[in-house]
């Protein structure tokens, strides 16, 4: 996400999907991030190329893609 925040000396430029801004005392009760991204293209740089009829395969062994230590919890 593109953002950008300025507060006296405080300066955001990025947020994600587990960002947080806090201040003062705070509890942060079930406070969870999950996420997994898998990119099989990457990326195309230079002048003048193109890419044509193009097919990516991303081969994920992974028996778990993302661990939930609490999941009953939501």
């Amino acid at each position: 996400m593109s953002v950008k925040i300025f507060f006296k000396g405080l300066s955001i430029e990025r947020l994600s999907g587990s960002s947080g801004v806090f201040s003062g005392q705070n509890k942060h009760i079930n406070w969870r991030s999950y996420s997994k991204r898998n990119d099989g293209f990457g990326s195309l740089e230079g002048q003048d190329n193109s890419v044509e009829q193009n097919h990516s395969v991303v081969s994920d062994k992974d028996t778990v893609d993302v661990y939930q230590a609490h999941p009953e919890r939501r």
